[in-house]
């Protein structure tokens, strides 16, 4: 057999340490290559497959394991937690530590308390503006989306929830219409009133930076 990530091979049944050594291949392709499916789960999911990996969200309980070396503890918010052999092996994090989140398309870094956002990946085209309101603008990611298409109907998008380092580029690629980039439900951009759009014009980009929890800050470009 192999580790899923990396594809060490085990060393076979009854060779000298056999059991130890195939345990700590896969500690290690944990660290090598940390991808966590998300930083929010708060119980024991459900059928995992080897390799799943996650880190442990804010109010999670029950949730138990070998964690640091030591079996059968439970763990707590910020723990890097991996299936491993039918069962759950977990670490706290340290300083330094990065780690991508497959389900938001970032990197976070743990700064010796917290993780924290560290950068973006995804890159989103051909988006549409959607109504002209906070609650029914088009929902973007962290990262870079470019809207193609909006009209005087449908011309809304809304930014991600504010998180401090977090940045999000919005692209206007429309030719003739505004797009109206609204913050998440409770966060404000600038100096902005907390749940105002700010306006892109036809042909303009902006890039917003989050400075805490809810304010965004534009940057705006040709």
């Amino acid at each position: 057999m192999t580790t899923t990530d990396l594809s060490m091979t085990d060393l076979v049944s009854g060779a000298g340490g056999h059991a130890t050594q195939n345990s700590n291949n896969r500690k290690l392709e944990t660290h090598v290559h940390l991808a966590a499916i998300n930083r929010t789960q708060t119980s024991t999911p459900g059928s995992p497959t080897e390799g799943d990996t996650y880190i442990a969200g804010t109010g999670v309980s029950g949730w138990t394991g070998e964690l640091d070396g030591v079996a059968s503890q439970t763990f707590v918010a910020g723990n890097v937690i991996r299936s491993i052999g039918g069962g759950w092996v977990g670490w706290s994090p340290m300083e330094g530590w990065v780690a991508a989140v497959a389900g938001e398309d970032i990197f976070v870094v743990h700064n010796g308390t917290a993780w924290i956002f560290l950068g973006a990946y995804a890159v989103a085209t051909g988006l549409a503006g959607a109504g002209t309101t906070q609650g029914a603008a088009t929902q973007l990611g962290f990262g870079v989306s470019q809207v193609t298409t909006s009209t005087g109907t449908d011309n809304a998008v809304k930014l991600p929830a504010a998180e401090a380092g977090g940045h999000a580029t919005v692209i206007n690629a429309d030719s003739a219409d505004a797009v109206q980039a609204f913050p998440a439900s409770g966060d404000a951009i600038n100096a902005l009133s907390a749940d105002t759009a700010y306006s892109l014009a036809a042909g303009t980009t902006a890039a917003f930076r989050a400075v805490n929890a809810t304010t965004w800050y534009s940057i705006l470009g040709a």
